[in-house]
């Protein structure tokens, strides 16, 4: 799902289409999210929810690749240097399955966006143009490691080094690629006490072996 509470998507957006391929390839394609932000305070929030009914336990090694977070064309506006836009990733976080916040543990930018933070603090800005949709110089890897998660969200804006907030930065764009993940499986205690009993009995019997030799 998509939050836009100031309704600054563009119409027929978002959409899967193959105009940020992030180097993938011309026959890859992203889910586009394309705003026009009438200000730079302006953000939509995307919600990742794993389906239930195929991964009823969660997921675990999930990752999520964006393309195109990058900046705008830069210009001074009273002796200040800004940008028009600059495309930002923040609040980086999911929920376990008892629905407690968990944090990425490892967020990798590309040549046009650095990364800041960590954890829960984690942020990408957009710090060179990219130069265009095919190229991967605009790229982010986000990953949750070894946490069991059942969804997880970002909020998508702009970052430091824009216009002030009446100003508008006008379309700026992302995509997100592949979000793979593993299922966890299910965990049967009445299995696992059988073979912890079976265990038992094996070493029980190879010690009886042992003693009487």
């Amino acid at each position: 799902t998509i939050t836009d509470s100031s309704n600054r998507m563009r119409a027929t957006y978002p959409q899967i289409n193959s105009t940020l391929t992030g180097g993938k390839g011309a026959s890859d394609k992203s889910l586009q999210i394309d705003l026009n932000n009438s200000t730079t305070s302006q953000f939509v929030t995307v919600t990742v929810s794993f389906d239930t009914s195929w991964a009823p336990y969660g997921v675990d090694i999930a990752e999520i690749t964006l393309f195109d977070v990058d900046r705008g064309i830069p210009f001074t506006f009273f002796g200040t240097d800004y940008v028009v836009y600059r495309d930002e990733i923040r609040n980086i976080q999911a929920l376990d399955m008892s629905s407690n916040a968990v944090y990425a543990t490892s967020v990798t930018g590309s040549a046009s966006n650095v990364v800041t933070g960590s954890s829960s603090t984690y942020a990408v800005n957009g710090i060179n143009g990219v130069t265009n949709g095919d190229y991967a110089e605009g790229n982010v890897v986000i990953s949750f490691g070894t946490n069991t998660i059942r969804q997880f969200s970002f909020d998508y804006g702009n970052g430091a080094g824009t216009p002030p907030v009446f100003f508008n930065p006008g379309e700026q764009t992302i995509g997100i690629w592949n979000i793979t993940g593993r299922r966890v499986p299910e965990y049967h205690p009445a299995l696992a006490a059988s073979l912890m009993c079976g265990l038992l009995s094996a070493w029980r019997c190879v010690r009886r072996k042992c003693s009487a030799s």
